[in-house]
């Protein structure tokens, strides 16, 4: 009986522990997720260089979602994929607001994805609605 009972719980630990261990292997850390984008980012543009087709794709989803940045995970990663591409493949360059509008998009969402901060009080929205009004573009 006593063999029974131990061989029960060996089983129900076991299960436990591998259940455990799947639940760990598909909740990436936010910080490495956030690495593996800005990895992305530097091998896309390593390979293939800039675009002003993709640099335009970027501006284009940085003002249709001003106001929704912070939306959902998936959003964020994009504002920070894009934020990414725009800082690093324009920060050469002479026209020097796209690599600023980058640079305050993935600041933006950065923290807050991370959950070490609250998205209201987000100074970078407004530097990236300036940046965005330089360029042409208007947000609210």
């Amino acid at each position: 009986m006593n063999k029974i009972i131990l061989i029960f719980i060996s089983v129900i630990l076991l299960t436990s522990c591998t259940l455990k261990k799947e639940v760990s292997q598909t909740n990436i850390n936010p910080e490495e997720t956030l690495v593996n984008i800005y990895k992305d980012v530097t091998n896309e543009i390593e390979e293939y260089g800039v675009s002003e087709e993709k640099r335009d794709e970027a501006v284009k989803f940085l003002v249709e979602n001003y106001n929704n940045y912070f939306k959902d995970n998936e959003t964020m990663e994009k504002v920070y994929y894009y934020g990414n591409y725009l800082a690093k493949g324009y920060a050469n360059d002479e026209m020097k607001e796209y690599a600023l509008l980058g640079v305050d998009a993935y600041e933006a969402v950065k923290d807050v994805y991370c959950g070490r901060e609250s998205k209201e009080n987000k100074l970078n929205i407004e530097f990236i609605k300036e940046t965005l009004n330089k360029l042409g573009y208007s947000v609210e």
